[in-house]
Parts: C-alpha cells; sequence; structure tokens
C-alpha cells in the first residue's frame, strides 16, 4: 500500500490541489493522507481499487481540513458539486494514470539493462538535465557523437518499454 501510495503522489497531489486550487493546502492535505495510508497498512488492510480509494480518502481528509478551519473561524466553503466534478474526473483518467506509472516503471527496468556508456548518456541528458554539449564535454564526446548515442539510446529504451508493456498485456 505504502508503495502504491508514494507511486500515485503526483496523482494524488494533483488532485487535491484541483480541489483546494492551493499548494500549501494540497501538501497539508497529502500528508494527512499519508498518515491514514501508513495507518492503515499498518493494520494490514488490503485495497483493491486503491486509486478510488485513495480519492476517497484525500477527500475525506481535506473535508476534515476544511471543517477544522470553519470551527477556528476561517470561513472556506468547499463546493460539492465541485468536488464531485473533480473526483469524477479523477475517476474517469484513472486507468490512464495507473497506465503512465505502469510505462515509467517498465522504462526504469529498461534504463537499468542498458550497457553503461548509454546508461551514463541518459543519465546526464535526462536525469541530470544537461545539454548534448556538456554531455561531450564530460564523457570526452564529440556533439555528433553524443546526439547518435542518445538516439540509439532512446530507441533502445523504446523497443525495451513496447516489448515489456506487450509481455504484461499477455500475461
Amino acid at each position: 500500500m505504502l508503495s502504491q501510495f508514494l507511486q500515485q503522489r503526483d496523482m494524488i497531489l494533483a488532485y487535491l490541489l484541483a480541489q483546494t486550487g492551493d499548494l500549501d493546502v494540497a501538501e497539508e492535505v497529502f500528508q494527512e493522507v499519508g498518515i491514514v495510508v501508513v495507518q492503515e497498512s499498518q493494520r494490514g488492510t488490503e485495497v483493491k481499487l486503491f486509486s478510488a480509494w485513495i480519492r476517497e480518502v484525500s477527500r475525506r481528509r481535506l473535508a476534515e481540513f476544511y471543517r477544522k478551519r470553519n470551527e477556528r473561524g476561517e470561513q472556506f466553503v468547499l463546493s460539492g458539486a465541485m468536488a464531485d466534478v473533480v473526483d469524477q474526473a479523477f475517476a474517469e483518467n484513472a486507468p490512464l494514470c495507473d497506465q503512465q506509472q505502469t510505462m515509467f516503471k517498465k522504462l526504469k527496468e529498461c534504463v537499468e539493462q542498458l550497457k553503461r556508456r548509454a546508461r551514463e548518456v541518459i543519465q546526464l541528458r535526462y536525469y541530470e538535465e544537461k545539454d548534448n554539449a556538456q554531455i561531450a564535454k564530460s564523457m570526452n564526446w564529440t556533439v555528433p557523437s553524443v546526439r547518435v548515442a542518445l538516439s540509439r539510446a532512446r530507441k533502445l529504451l523504446s523497443e525495451c518499454v513496447q516489448r515489456k508493456m506487450r509481455s504484461e498485456e499477455s500475461n
């Protein structure tokens, strides 16, 4: 459950941000949701439809957050209709989010399978966000060599991810 929570971190924060319009509030409620996930995980709770469950937990924590604010005299009205629209939008797109997370996981596996130099050039370009000239300098290559290496590595990664996705679909 904890790993699913961490894998869906961005989706959960986006959901909370869409509900609140305030990043600070979204992050605060996200932490409260995290506490619930830890508690339920320690209890051994099993969740079959994690995306739906985590949205409901998020929605309830958000309602509790605003209830406490209203009790302190801070006025905020959470529109039930707006909350329903946001919830529906996220529910309809949950399969897409799940597929993207699966693809990202497969991509990470494929990066790990690359030969050392190809993995290094990918690391420099996409994780460290260096441009081709910076990569060429750090690897003692020419810029055209970097372009070719990146192109080949991207092609290998694309083929690997597609192969892994097809393999998963057939299982």
